[in-house]
This record gives C-alpha cells, sequence and structure tokens, in this order.
C-alpha cells in the first residue's frame, strides 16, 4: 500500500515537472504579446500625446499589463543618474524575465529611441513591433509542440522511474 502511495507520488511528480516546464513556454509566448502591445502603445503615445521618454515610461510602467516589466521601473529609476541608453541597457540586461532574444532586440531598441526626430521614433518603434510580433508567431508556433511534449514526458518519465523503482 505504502510502495504504490509512493509510485504514484513519483508520477505526479513528473507530471508536475512537465506542466511546470509547459506553463514556462506559455508564459514566454504572453510575454511577447505583451511586448508587442507594449511597443504599439509607446508608439501610440509617443504620437498622440507627445512628452518625454521618462514621462511615457511612467505613465506606461503604471499599468497593470505592463508591470511585469521590470527593466520599465528600473530604467525611469536609473535615468536619475545616467543616459537614457545606459539606463535601458542595463534595466534590460538585468530582467531575467525577458527570454535572451528578447533582451537583445531590445538592447537594439534602446541604442535607437530618443535620438531621432518623432517620425522616425514613430518608423522605428513599427519596426521593433513587427519583429516581436514575429517572434510571437514563431513561438506560438513550437509551443503548442513543446507543450504537448513536456506534459508527455513529465509524465512518462514520472511512470519510467515508478517502474524502474518496482
Amino acid at each position: 500500500m505504502l510502495k504504490g502511495i509512493g509510485l504514484l507520488c513519483l508520477v505526479l511528480c513528473g507530471g508536475i515537472c512537465g506542466f511546470l516546464a509547459a506553463n514556462r513556454v506559455r508564459r514566454e509566448q504572453e510575454q511577447l504579446v505583451h511586448l508587442a502591445a507594449f511597443l504599439h502603445e509607446l508608439e501610440i503615445r509617443m504620437w498622440c500625446h507627445g512628452g518625454t521618454l521618462q514621462e511615457l515610461f511612467q505613465q506606461l510602467s503604471e499599468q497593470e499589463t505592463y508591470q511585469t516589466f521590470s527593466f520599465l521601473s528600473n530604467t525611469l529609476i536609473a535615468m536619475q543618474q545616467v543616459s537614457f541608453t545606459e539606463a535601458w541597457k542595463t534595466s534590460v540586461q538585468a530582467d531575467k524575465e525577458l527570454s535572451p532574444d528578447s533582451r537583445q532586440m531590445l538592447c537594439e531598441l534602446g541604442e535607437e529611441l530618443g535620438i531621432s526626430d518623432l517620425y522616425t521614433q514613430k518608423e522605428i518603434l513599427e519596426r521593433y513591433r513587427s519583429r516581436v510580433q514575429q517572434m510571437e508567431a514563431e513561438q506560438r508556433e513550437t509551443s503548442r509542440k513543446k507543450i504537448r511534449l513536456y506534459q508527455s514526458m513529465g509524465l512518462l518519465a514520472g511512470m519510467a522511474v515508478a517502474i524502474l523503482l518496482c
């Protein structure tokens, strides 16, 4: 009886590990959707409302949707001591929730923001938003396969360990 409960716990642990891995894949895809929305909203606010980057980031960082991006608030804090480009780069690189591809793309964006006229910045934001949307589409395609794989492999690994211990 006790052995059966222990084996069942092993199977469940494997399943939980698989579901956690699948959840991580879902979060990465969701993050790209929010990142594209952030770039779109930044573009709209920049074009329609104007203001400095610091004011725009302050407004966006207060929105619940973008509070998961710690680089926004960290950039605002760092801008009090260093230039926007340095503050952005440091904050983006320190945000471990971002995928390496997102970090690299955002660092490139930070080098281009705030150094040109409004029309050029709008084009820059459109270009980067398009890149993020492309990344999200690719992530969505691979995530379907990965999610099923991780969930199945977690359960199968738990079962394999349980069988080996029988």
